[in-house]
C-alpha cells in the first residue's frame, strides 16, 4: 500500500484536521503523522492507530532575537531529516496540514520531486501557506475569501475537514454520560487546546448565574492551567456543573450541548457550522487576529455572534447567550444534512495527486 505523509504541528487545530483526513484515504494509502516534538500533538495521535514521526522544528517567533536563529536551525535540520524520511518511506504524496512542521516536509518533498498537497484552515492563512502554497502541487482552502491571500493557480476550496465521529454521536447517550437529564439546556464551554484564563473566568460566573436562574447544565473544558482553580469553584453546582481539563472525546460533549462559548480557531468553526451548533465566539486576539476574520464566517450564516476578548464580561456574555438561546437557525442554513464532506473532497485530490 503506497504511503502519504501528513505534517501536522501544534495542539489541536492542525492535527485533528489531519486525522480526519488520514481517516478518509487509510484503505486506500497507509496515512504517516509528521509532527514537531509538541507534546500535546503526540498526545493526540498516541490515541488514534496511526504512525508518527518526529522532527525538531519549532514555530517561527514573531521578532527577530535569539529564538529566531534556533528556529532557522531546527528547520534546516528538519528539512534534511525530512529528506532522508521521505527516501526511506517513498510516500506518494506528501500533505502539509498548515503551521510550522509542514515547511521542512514540503519542501523536502518538492525537492525530491515528490507530488504535494497543502491544507489551509483559516480565512486568512499563515506564514507557512503562503510561502508553500508557491511550490505546492494542490493547495486546499477552507474558504473562499482565502483565494485573495494566495498567489497560486492549483487552489481549490475544500473546507476544513472535520471528524466524522463529532457527526454521528446520539444526544441521548451524551447527556447520560456527562450524568445530565434530558431536561435543561446544555452549554459547552472551551478554550482551545491551550485553555483560557479570562474566557473561562467570565464563562464560569456567567454560567452560574444562568443555573441559579435557569437551572441549565454546564460542561466546561478549561486547559490545564484553570482546572483547579474552576474545579474548586464549581463544586457546589456539581450537579449541573462538570468540569474538564481536557476531552478527547468531543463527539459527546458538542452532542450534548445546545450552545456553545469558545475561542474561533478554524477547526471550530469547521466543527460548530457541520453539526449546526450556535455559539458565542470570543477569538483569540492575536496570531495576526486570524480567529476574528475565522468568526465572521460563522457570523456572516447567523450561527454565532462575536465578541472580542477586551470587551467580555458577564453581562455581555449573558445578553449574547440570552439572544442565541432564543433564537433558532436560520431556516436556509447550508451546514449540517447530507453534504459532501471537506476530507472526502481533500482525499480525491490526494487520490488524483498521487497516481
Amino acid at each position: 500500500m503506497k504511503i502519504v505523509f501528513i505534517a501536522a504541528s501544534g495542539s489541536g487545530g492542525h492535527i485533528y484536521p489531519g486525522i480526519a483526513v488520514a481517516d478518509e484515504i487509510n484503505e486506500r494509502f497507509e496515512p504517516i503523522f509528521i509532527l514537531s516534538k509538541n507534546q500535546a500533538s503526540k498526545d493526540i495521535i498516541s490515541k488514534t492507530s496511526y504512525k508518527y514521526l518526529t522532527l525538531p522544528v519549532c514555530g517561527m517567533p514573531a521578532v527577530f532575537s535569539l529564538k529566531f536563529l534556533y528556529f532557522l536551525l531546527t528547520l534546516s535540520v528538519s528539512t534534511v531529516k525530512s529528506v532522508f524520511l521521505i527516501l526511506k518511506y517513498k510516500p506518494a504524496v506528501c500533505v502539509g496540514m498548515a503551521g510550522y512542521a509542514s515547511v521542512p516536509v514540503v519542501l523536502a518533498a518538492k525537492l525530491l520531486r515528490k507530488k504535494t498537497l497543502i491544507c489551509e484552515q483559516n480565512v486568512v492563512p499563515g506564514k507557512a501557506t503562503k510561502l508553500l502554497s508557491k511550490i505546492a502541487d494542490t493547495v486546499c482552502l477552507s474558504f473562499e475569501e482565502t483565494k485573495k491571500y494566495i498567489n497560486s493557480k492549483n487552489t481549490i476550496v475544500t473546507g476544513n475537514p472535520v471528524r466524522r465521529e463529532l457527526l454521528n454521536a446520539d444526544k441521548s447517550s451524551a447527556l447520560k454520560s456527562f450524568g445530565f437529564s434530558d431536561k435543561g439546556q446544555v452549554i459547552l464551554i472551551f478554550g482551545g487546546s491551550q485553555g483560557s484564563s479570562k474566557l473561562n473566568d467570565i464563562a464560569f460566573q456567567t454560567a452560574c448565574k444562568l443555573i441559579e436562574s435557569q437551572k441549565i447544565n454546564v460542561i466546561h473544558v478549561t486547559g490545564k492551567k484553570d482546572f483547579p482553580l474552576i474545579s474548586r469553584k464549581a463544586a457546589k453546582y456539581s450537579e449541573h456543573y462538570k468540569v474538564f481539563e481536557y476531552i478527547y472525546d468531543m463527539a459527546q460533549a458538542y452532542a450534548a450541548s445546545d450552545i456553545v462559548i469558545c475561542r474561533a480557531g478554524a477547526g471550530t468553526i469547521s466543527e460548530l457550522y457541520h453539526l449546526r451548533k450556535p455559539a458565542v465566539l470570543v477569538p483569540y486576539p492575536y496570531a495576526g487576529a486570524h480567529q476574528a476574520q475565522n468568526a465572521k464566517f460563522l457570523e456572516y450564516k447567523g450561527l454565532a455572534e462575536a465578541i472580542e476578548e477586551a470587551g467580555l464580561n458577564v453581562n455581555i456574555l449573558l445578553k449574547a447567550l440570552k439572544g442565541i438561546l432564543l433564537k433558532s437557525a436560520p431556516a436556509d442554513f447550508e451546514g449540517g444534512g447530507n453534504i459532501t464532506l471537506p476530507q472526502t473532497i481533500i482525499a480525491d485530490e490526494i487520490l488524483k495527486t498521487g497516481k
